[in-house]
């Protein structure tokens, strides 16, 4: 019956109008006030729809096997978003959209409102909606990439799981359809479940199958329609503005950059003054590390929308550049529009400290606590700044902060331990380290740490313990070669301190005091020239560097 494929198909439509608009209002309220720009918040289906993508390829799904999926049709600029909660959050945005009009679809079954009888091709078309909407939410909230069960779970996997994950995005509904359509039991066991929910929602499972089997009786006509509509539609109409947008997001998202470029590329000729196409053209020249150009294209979107965003990205590349004082000028302008933005007040705090101008990065932070006075990370880099300007009982007390704000983090302990050793509290700065150690026992920092201050307290035994264990699990860091030398030297194992010392210079070779630790230690086997050949090159490699 036409009628009812007409309904199932409109029904269709406005749950994914739905479904993507979740997604967007609490991207939206999470910090990506671009979905607003993009006009995600409209609820406009031309807005969330590609024809390829979003509407035709999801509707063959659902005339060949009646499985709908939402289309992957709102692109996310998941860096502005403020947490990984948020981006949780947004994922999970659209199965609850889906999950809520499944609902209000169901009321009449729920409530009893529907005949006992049905009199109406609507009860068989409603029945059959619902079923495919149950069937939508299941299959979305599975932890597959690229669906949103697996964008739920993504932001808290390890960084190496998330990037071989996502390198199978493109091939995962594929997998999802191939293995409900090619192994009866999968495909057995999930439709009933699908349908053991359907009935708890008052859904006669009789009803929604009749409803299915009135819909297939046009669905090859219709599947026919749709496929020679969305090939004229290609050849015919000229491709719009989003589009060309839309394609260059995805294209960008999987880390296509030459085609991303090529598509907003497109856009910018149909609207060069789309500043959302420049910024995200700058985007894709970023990530070729083509970082003038991006920073070209920054600039052309701040010309036609002077916001947040571009401001932001291009002092991230000035900063790559290694430009930091431009760099600061536009997190600067960003910070007009965002002043209380944690990452852009912590990205800020690290180039003035990278620029020794710690009284200005100590400002800058203590301005970013008066928002976020709960950042444990902003607390520790406080306290960092805090030790280079040698206001080390002050370090202290925001370390202390830290701390009480994340009790599991091994850092604070850490530079804690830094500050008091500064101090000459040495006792209390093992303390601190060993605290640190607990938390994060295979740290080689940690272990390094542990191994100088128990040197520093002639607990030579236990240093030379410690160290060695740390260089088994880090033997290319030259420092802690170093540093077994010292501890053996005072050990009086001299042949071993020189062999330790002599693994260090073979990593790095141009530190004047490593030279000058071996011309002590040849001099105590009594080789005396190799000792003074050691010290000169000590001489020659201060004067290279300027050392007094």
């Amino acid at each position: 019956m036409l009628s009812v494929a007409v309904f199932v198909f409109v029904g269709w439509i406005i749950s994914v109008c739905l479904h993507e608009f979740g997604h967007a209002v609490v991207a939206y309220w999470g910090g990506d006030t671009s979905v607003k720009e993009k006009g995600y918040l409209t609820l406009n289906p031309l807005k969330y729809t590609h024809l390829s993508y979003s509407l035709v390829l999801p509707l063959v799904f659902l005339l060949i096997g009646g499985i709908p999926l939402p289309g992957a049709a709102v692109y996310i600029d998941v860096k502005r978003l403020r947490s990984r909660a948020w981006e949780s959050a947004v994922s999970f945005a659209g199965p609850a959209a889906s999950i809520l009009v499944t609902l209000l679809l169901a009321l009449p079954f729920f409530l009893g409102l529907a005949p006992a009888v049905p009199n109406h091709w609507i009860w068989e078309a409603l029945a059959f909606l619902i079923l495919l909407q149950v069937a939508g939410v299941f299959l979305n909230l599975l932890p597959i990439p690229p669906l949103d069960g697996y964008g739920i779970i993504e932001p808290w996997l390890a960084a190496n799981v998330r990037s071989q994950l996502n390198g199978w995005s493109r091939y995962g509904i594929f997998v999802v359809f191939g293995l409900l359509w090619f192994s009866p039991e999968a495909n057995r066991a999930f439709w009933q479940t699908v349908e053991t929910v359907s009935t708890s929602l008052g859904v006669p499972m009789e009803l929604a199958w009749m409803g299915y089997d009135l819909f297939n009786q046009w669905a090859a006509a219709m599947l026919v329609s749709l496929i020679v509509i969305g090939v004229v539609a290609q050849r015919v109409i000229p491709e719009p503005l989003q589009h060309w947008q839309e394609q260059g997001y995805q294209l960008l998202e999987q880390q296509h950059y030459e085609s991303a470029i090529a598509a907003f590329d497109q856009a910018i000729r149909k609207s060069p003054g789309s500043a959302e196409a420049w910024y995200h053209r700058g985007n894709a020249l970023r990530g070729l590390q083509r970082y003038e150009e991006a920073i070209a294209a920054y600039d052309h979107a701040i010309q036609h929308q002077s916001g947040y965003r571009a401001w932001y990205m291009k002092g991230n590349t000035l900063a790559d550049l290694g430009q930091y004082e431009e760099a600061i000028a536009a997190y600067d302008h960003a910070m007009q529009h965002q002043p209380d933005s944690l990452n852009l007040g912590s990205l800020r705090g690290q180039l003035l400290t990278q620029l020794q101008r710690h009284e200005e990065a100590l400002t800058t932070y203590d301005r970013l606590l008066q928002f976020h006075s709960d950042h444990a990370h902003t607390w520790i880099r406080r306290g960092n700044v805090l030790r280079h300007l040698e206001r080390y009982e002050e370090a202290i007390a925001a370390y202390d902060r830290a701390i009480a704000l994340h009790s599991n983090n091994y850092l604070p302990w850490l530079n804690r331990g830094l500050a008091l050793g500064q101090l000459q509290r040495h006792e209390e700065e093992l303390t601190a380290y060993q605290t640190a150690k607990e938390l994060a026992p295979d740290e080689a920092a940690v272990g390094y740490a542990v191994s100088q201050v128990l040197f520093d307290l002639g607990r030579y035994e236990e240093a030379i313990a410690t160290i060695d264990k740390t260089i088994y699990s880090n033997p290319e860091l030259y420092q802690f070669w170093y540093l077994r030398g010292l501890i053996l030297f005072h050990l009086m194992q001299p042949e071993r301190a020189l062999a330790a010392l002599d693994q260090a210079i073979q990593i790095q070779s141009n530190d004047a005091d490593l030279w000058i630790e071996r011309s002590k230690v040849l001099h105590a086997l009594e080789q005396h020239e190799e000792a003074i050949a050691s010290y000169n090159h000590a001489l020659h490699l201060s004067s290279k560097i300027g050392i007094d």
